[in-house]
């Protein structure tokens, strides 16, 4: 249910033999001046380190140290800083890390929360290897982020007029690719993806099989942090757990699911509609090679064109239309003929293809509510 963790460490000890990369700041080249020279850190053998920042990042981690007045003059261009006050508490060192990937090499399964306080200890001990010595639990949360894959029943562009549909209140929305559905403010973000696309283009098989809609909430602030779930510090995350998930669950159904969540989002005026999916297509398609050979793709739009004329029912003016065109009552009655036997072969199509927006939600609803009931701690 955790994914990423953003971590600030408090009173953090940095060896001599650290693997840190140290950004050095840029020269102004016509005085000479550091631009940026920050006070970062003073390792065990007490020298001082300057410069933009110091980083190490690996497959597993990311940590970043910043001066906390560089954070400041950020915001603030005009402020006047003193950069070479080295003061060890003006150091901010920062971890971030994805919970499931540091432990199981990607972030599509959840890490067993059992051993959450046992499992956090374990990063501890993998911070020494880089020369960075700390207690993980007297640090405090700045980003607290959690999910679930939902599995469905079809692929996830089928579900995108309900997405794309969404005005989650406070949260600008924004769309990638139709596999990717961003609401955010500065503070709080849900994402709701296509996970099994972007293991993909990260060249990731994990051989799983099926469609899932990956719901992910977002909380990118300290301050945010302690409003949903109560608390920011590291050492109480695993004995109240049970607060993460109930802001997780009261969140999501808040914003999408919930009677409230319909009428602000306009759902009930897009429920009705027919979902043309892209399995009910693959099959109609795939009787239509058969049956058409190397014109099959024409086949389908043709059909397809006048079931939707049948549906709206206005297949009689195009019959309309096509008598006044068409003189010869021989050459018209042929035509009329063929349009009717086409009609025919669209019967398994428009049989298979009765799903509404209603019925995706509902099917989305319901998974989610057994993915929650599966969660134990």
């Amino acid at each position: 249910m955790i994914d990423t963790l953003k971590i600030l460490l408090a009173d953090s000890i940095i060896s001599s033999k650290n693997k840190f990369i140290v950004m050095p700041s840029p020269i102004e080249l016509n005085t000479g001046l550091l631009i940026n020279d920050w006070f970062l850190f003073i390792d065990s053998q007490k020298k001082q380190y300057y410069g933009q920042k110091a980083y190490y990042n690996d497959e597993k981690i990311q940590v970043t140290i910043l001066n906390k007045y560089a954070l400041i003059s950020e915001k603030d261009k005009d402020l006047t800083l003193d950069k070479n006050d080295n003061d060890e508490g003006n150091t901010k060192i920062i971890l971030q890390l994805s919970l499931p990937k540091f432990f199981n090499g990607n972030n599509f399964k959840a890490t067993n929360l059992y051993d959450l306080k046992k499992n956090l200890l374990k990063i501890q001990k993998y911070l020494s290897t880089i020369g960075l010595y700390t207690n993980i639990l007297d640090a405090n949360l700045s980003r607290l982020d959690t999910f679930l894959n939902i599995p469905v029943k079809h692929s996830f562009k089928s579900y995108n007029s309900i997405l794309s549909n969404l005005r989650l209140s406070r949260l600008k929305n924004f769309e990638y690719a139709g596999t990717t559905f961003l609401y955010r403010n500065t503070q709080h973000q849900i994402c709701i993806y296509d996970k099994i696309k972007e293991l993909e283009n990260q060249n990731i098989n994990l051989n799983i099989k099926g469609n899932f809609v990956r719901i992910e909430n977002r909380l990118l602030k300290k301050r945010k942090i302690m409003d949903s779930i109560g608390y920011y510090k590291v050492k109480d995350l695993q004995d109240r757990l049970s607060e993460i998930k109930e802001n997780y669950e009261n969140t999501i159904n808040d914003k999408i699911f919930s009677v409230n969540a319909n009428v602000k989002n306009n759902l009930s005026g897009i429920k009705d509609q027919r979902i043309l999916t892209k399995e009910n297509v693959e099959s109609y398609l795939l009787q239509l090679k058969d049956s058409q050979g190397r014109n099959f793709t024409d086949a389908f739009i043709k059909n397809v064109g006048l079931l939707y004329l049948q549906n709206n029912d206005k297949l009689n003016i195009f019959k309309d239309a096509l008598s006044d065109i068409i003189k010869d009552r021989r050459n018209k009655n042929r035509m009329i003929k063929k349009i009717d036997d086409n009609l025919k072969t669209t019967k398994l199509f428009e049989k298979n293809n009765n799903l509404t927006n209603k019925d995706l939600y509902d099917e989305l609803k319901i998974s989610f509510e057994k993915q929650l009931n599966k969660i134990e701690f």
